[in-house]
């Protein structure tokens, strides 16, 4: 909301799950997405996003209410990038790498009519730019052998938010068919670009509603998230479409 820039993403993963024992859950998965942002500030224009990303996961059941989890995934990217400030226009062609991993621990308190689900989690990401080759135009002159070396770029998340959970029909949590979940975040990062690090903390909160098909199988989620971390308020929506073949 600072500068009033926008991200919109589009993605879709194919996920394979496996018990490893009555307590431990082992996945993996191949998934790709398209992203488009519009830039807002000293320079304005579009960013269109294309990457595929694979990963692994593991699940573990501590004891009956409390669950140990984590990741990790690879992906890469194409970025198309044009932007101007009313004088400059400037294109490019670059390709991104990221490497990202994280850890939770949720625990599963049940009280009557709802679930509380407190988690603690963290998450840690980092993507590899480098040099960033440009096509300058201003003035009627043309450059293309302008260039930056973006470096690096990581994020490293620390964040507890307890979830509440509340059916929304007369079935019990395990069978119900909609599912209402208010979650408020207490959120931690820093973020460190070439060298350069800021650490910042704040909250926010999520409001989502979960509907889950008669036979198991499929399942629909809308989510409204919104951040004010440091000086920074974001604000999301996202909807999600899952089905188990």
């Amino acid at each position: 909301s600072d500068t009033g820039s926008t991200t919109a993403t589009i993605s879709g993963k194919v996920a394979w799950e496996k018990m490893l024992s009555k307590q431990t859950m082992q996945g993996y998965y191949i998934g790709g997405e398209l992203g488009r942002s519009h830039l807002q500030g000293a320079f304005t224009g579009s960013q269109d996003h294309y990457g595929v990303s694979a990963g692994g996961y593991i699940v573990h059941a501590l004891q009956e209410d409390l669950f140990f989890d984590a990741f990790a995934s690879l992906g890469i990217g194409r970025n198309d990038l044009a932007i101007s400030n009313g004088t400059l226009e400037l294109e490019s062609e670059y390709r991104t790498k990221t490497a990202t991993l994280g850890a939770a621990l949720t625990g599963v308190i049940g009280q009557g009519g709802f679930e509380i689900l407190p988690e603690l989690s963290f998450a840690y990401g980092k993507t590899f730019i480098g040099d960033i080759g440009f096509t300058g135009a201003a003035y009627g002159l043309v450059d293309n052998t302008l260039s930056l070396d973006a470096g690096d770029i990581s994020i490293a998340t620390v964040m507890f938010r307890p979830d509440f959970r509340i059916p929304l029909d007369d079935r019990p949590m395990a069978d119900s068919l909609a599912i209402f979940s208010f979650a408020p975040r207490l959120i931690c990062e820093q973020v460190k670009v070439g060298g350069v690090s800021e650490d910042n903390c704040g909250g926010g909160a999520e409001l989502g509603v979960k509907s889950n098909a008669s036979d198991g199988l499929s399942a629909a989620t809308i989510k409204v998230v919104v951040d004010r971390v440091g000086t920074s308020t974001r604000s999301g929506f996202q909807f999600q479409l899952e089905h188990r073949f």
